[in-house]
């Protein structure tokens, strides 16, 4: 083990929040090997968001965060709101920046960081002013899978041109497909390193046997489907409103939080639709594993060929079938998942499960496929990555 002063230092930008799989089957284990010492810095968007809900509800709600493992800190300085908070609630994105830049800046000259064995890690493209103004031995930016941004999308243009930023200025990147490693590889001439390592699935949904019901979803009534994971703006809609029309005895369940505008109204439309918001881990697993499929509609951009969701990953562990659109071909998937191009075969393929149902041969299948690419198995390959100093 190293000693403490020899220890690299990882100040990490989380894609979520801190109860995010990320956290607390990456981070976490991270830590405890004794190679690194590990700071989470909160994006500002989301503190000054929690700010305008009141200040007294802010505060108890990092109390309740500290993480118990005294190596991996917290790094929010609450006090900064008295100086910049009026500032910062009248300005966009660059103002944003320059409080993460100060954070971190505040961070490093606290506690002695020497930027030799410092490495930036982060999962948001909007990052790049940091991984370009601190000093740091690496830079590593995170792709989250299921994030595809489109330059042609209105919506998604301004995270296209972000991520080109972010890939130029850092100096590795992980991604989970070869598709991802050649599209970042034409965005810069300069080699890098570009670490290969699989999307986790949560260990826990194959290694809990009992688990507390959860009466919220045992009164949903017929065959229930299940959507977990942020409606966001991938999240195709249009053909959920037409699984909704097609499938009136099918109840469509949504789990996870709401970021999509369009949303409350297709709740209000279609009786069918149900939204159960963010809920424990535990709830999710039960849930999981009491639905008689998983289903993923992603809308079709160009560069939804690169998509590699980890909601595909969580429904396998459940031992669930899977339908999902508009992702990558790449990964070997079981039988019982399946991965279509477009509303019809998306379709096509519910009707299938429905008539043949799921043999338990196919359920401990898709258990095995989820085991391989469990945190507890994926962490020795970030362990690796980021034990190569010298390279």
């Amino acid at each position: 083990m190293s000693s403490v002063e020899n220890k690299i230092t990882i100040i990490f930008f989380p894609p979520v929040d801190f109860e995010h799989l990320w956290f607390k089957k990456i981070i976490i284990p991270l830590s405890q090997n004794g190679l690194f010492k590990i700071y989470v810095i909160d994006r500002p968007a989301d503190l000054i968001i929690d700010a305008l809900k009141g200040y007294k509800r802010l505060r108890k709600k990092f109390a309740n965060k500290q993480p118990k493992n005294g190596v991996v800190k917290q790094f929010t300085p609450l006090l900064f709101f008295n100086e910049v908070i009026q500032e910062t609630l009248c300005s966009r994105g660059n103002m944003n920046m320059k409080i993460l830049i100060w954070q971190v800046n505040n961070l490093i000259k606290k506690e002695k960081i020497e930027s030799d064995k410092l490495i930036l890690w982060s999962y948001s493209p909007f990052h790049w002013k940091v991984m370009k103004e601190i000093p740091a031995s690496r830079r590593i930016y995170g792709v989250e899978d299921e994030n595809c941004y489109d330059h042609k999308d209105k919506f998604l243009k301004n995270a296209y041109n972000a991520e080109r930023k972010m890939v130029l200025f850092s100096d590795e990147i992980i991604c989970a497909s070869e598709k991802l490693k050649e599209k970042f590889q034409r965005i810069k001439s300069k080699e890098k390193r570009i670490h290969l390592i699989s999307v986790p699935a949560d260990d826990r949904s194959f290694k809990i046997n009992k688990i507390k019901k959860f009466k919220t979803w045992d009164i949903i009534p017929g065959f229930k489907a299940v959507i977990f994971g942020q409606i966001r703006y991938q999240t195709n809609l249009v053909l959920v409103e037409k699984l909704a029309l097609k499938f009136p005895d099918i109840s469509i369940i949504f789990i996870g939080k709401n970021r999509h505008k369009n949303f409350k109204y297709l709740l209000k439309k279609h009786k069918g639709i149900y939204h159960l918001g963010y809920l424990s881990r535990d709830s999710i697993i039960y849930c999981l594993r009491d639905a008689a499929i998983g289903l993923y509609p992603a809308r079709k951009c160009k560069f939804s060929v690169y998509a590699n969701p980890i909601r595909i990953y969580e429904y396998a562990a459940a031992g669930i079938p899977v339908v999902a659109s508009n992702v990558s071909s790449e990964t070997d998937f079981p039988e019982s998942v399946k991965i279509v191009e477009n509303d019809d075969d998306f379709i096509l393929a519910i009707r299938c499960i429905l008539r043949n149902g799921i043999s338990s041969n196919d359920k401990k299948e898709l258990i095995r496929f989820a085991k391989k690419h469990s945190a507890g198995e994926i962490i020795k390959n970030y362990i690796k990555a980021f034990s190569k100093i010298d390279e």
